[in-house]
């Protein structure tokens, strides 16, 4: 998580056009103080009814992040020089705390499920989606494996993961969010083109190895 403090703090070190010198130290002195009361928000947080408390005071927050962010893009390199000797170390010890928190929250489903679309909650909802995805895939491609080995689908995943040679671990067979991966060898979703493996996210949507949009139509 530190990268993405990275990415949504120190923009300022990137820009193109001119802006004044001062404003661009009031830019950075607020965007520090903006960081610092994030942080001290996200360790008020313990639970889901905290973090439910916090929502409307860190939504606050982060749209000032963005506005300062658009600002700070501005910035020319004389002026990202000079932001960059004066304020780095501070911005440094803000975004090791900021991840430290980040790590934390995102540990617990609960509060993430309250703050999904939060901020940089947002990105980590889209980072758990795409790995269940890649991990459907892998429990796809086992499921032919088994078929071309055995001549059928097994009965159940956890037959994937048996035997001398299994063509899992058990651990693939958990989505990020700790539940275990549905399966239907008859594929109705698919077309019984192949079979049908799915998970549930926090917000209760289910998503497998299938197209969620319609094909487009054909000539």
């Amino acid at each position: 998580m530190n990268r993405l403090g990275i990415c949504l703090f120190l923009v300022a070190l990137c820009g193109t056009a001119r802006a004044d010198e001062k404003e661009a130290e009031a830019l950075a002195k607020e965007l520090l103080d903006t960081a610092n009361k994030l942080i001290t928000v996200f360790e008020s947080i313990k639970d889901k009814e905290s973090a439910e408390k916090a929502r409307p005071e860190l939504e606050k927050l982060f749209a000032n992040v963005e506005k300062s962010e658009k600002a700070f893009r501005k910035l020319d390199e004389k002026d990202k020089k000079s932001l960059e000797e004066v304020w780095k170390p501070k911005f440094t010890d803000m975004t090791r705390r900021f991840g430290k928190e980040m790590a934390r929250i995102s540990k617990d489903e609960e509060i993430v499920k309250a703050l999904k679309d939060v901020g940089p909650f947002k990105q980590l909802a889209m980072a758990k989606h795409n790995v269940a995805r890649i991990q459907m895939q892998q429990i796809e491609l086992a499921l032919m494996a088994y078929k071309l080995a055995k001549e059928e689908y097994p009965k159940s995943l956890e037959e994937l993961t048996k035997g001398e040679k299994p063509f899992l671990m058990a651990d693939a067979l958990k989505d990020p969010w700790g539940k275990a991966y549905q399966y239907d060898a008859a594929g109705p979703k698919n077309k019984g083109v192949k079979p049908d493996v799915w998970t549930v996210d926090p917000a209760g949507k289910q998503f497998g190895n299938w197209s969620e949009r319609p094909p487009p139509p054909r000539d």
